[in-house]
């Protein structure tokens, strides 16, 4: 059975400092707050380490059978779980409208032609593929090359009817590209391909070194294309960081980024021409 006194008494003195005349000088409110700071760290202390003054104060005011507080906890955990899924489905829309405005850029900007993947050379398996356009349907080397608003690379090579993809992790692959927490902008290029990992490298992230800054980059930042370059428009998803390193002696983060697409299953691609180009 909890003491209905001191609990008074705590809410007296609550209501005394927060309504005392604004005439009232400093003086008064001080003298009023030490007298009850024992009454209020009583109940603090006094209850369960877990709750805190306002549960007390709820189970004066609003008493609850146990039953009533595990129905109330449950859907208050409902809620929450909904509210997380309400704040994901808003992200979802507004990287939807972010893709329908990049969608209106690219169109104007260039003429995606759809091209199939005819095959790949063993000896780059992981990093290039064949598509059956080349120089016939307007190809030229240097486009890029995306899937479903993600970037998969450039064209290396063109003949008469087909051409060479660069993929990504391709060591002449290089990319114009930003964090897009902060707009930070490097250079993604490939060379880090292996037969256990398909990854990038991001360049030229500076470190200001001042404490109070925005870190430039940090895992699971997601990468997009600049648009400062003539390839891509802006806002394309090229991949996410998986790994940050910086050396106390250097200037610049050490970047490795995991790629938006599994480059080891493309079937179809769309390459970027230029409109007048």
């Amino acid at each position: 059975m909890i003491d209905f006194k001191p609990l008074l008494l705590f809410l007296i003195a609550i209501a005394l400092t927060i309504y005392l005349p604004i005439s009232t000088s400093e003086l008064t409110r001080l003298e009023v707050q030490s007298v009850f700071a024992p009454v209020t760290r009583f109940l603090v202390h006094s209850r369960i380490k877990t709750a805190s003054v306002f549960d007390v104060v709820a189970d004066c005011l609003w008493p609850m059978e146990p039953s009533q507080k595990s129905h109330l906890l449950k859907a208050n955990r409902i809620m929450h779980d909904r509210l997380i899924t309400l704040s994901d489905e808003v992200s979802n829309l507004e990287r939807l409208l972010k893709d329908t405005n990049n969608h209106r850029i690219l169109t104007a900007r260039f003429i995606p032609i759809p091209a199939d993947v005819l095959g790949r050379n063993y000896q780059h398996f992981l990093d290039e593929l064949t598509v059956d356009v080349g120089e016939i349907d307007g190809i030229k080397v240097g486009m890029g090359v995306v899937q479903g608003g993600r970037v998969l690379g450039r064209i290396k090579s063109v003949s008469a009817k087909s051409s060479t993809v660069a993929l990504l992790v391709h060591n002449s692959c290089k990319i114009a590209s930003c964090i897009e927490r902060n707009k930070k902008q490097g250079l993604l290029e490939g060379g880090k391909t292996n037969a256990f990992s398909l990854l990038c490298s991001m360049k030229y992230l500076f470190d200001s070194g001042k404490p109070n800054e925005n870190i430039a980059v940090k895992l699971d930042d997601r990468v997009l294309t600049s648009g400062t370059d003539p390839v891509f428009p802006s806002g394309l998803f090229v991949g996410t960081v998986v790994n940050v390193e910086k050396l106390s002696t250097e200037m610049f983060y050490r970047v490795a980024v995991k790629p938006a697409i599994d480059l080891s299953a493309i079937y179809s691609v769309v390459i970027l021409k230029p409109v007048g180009g």
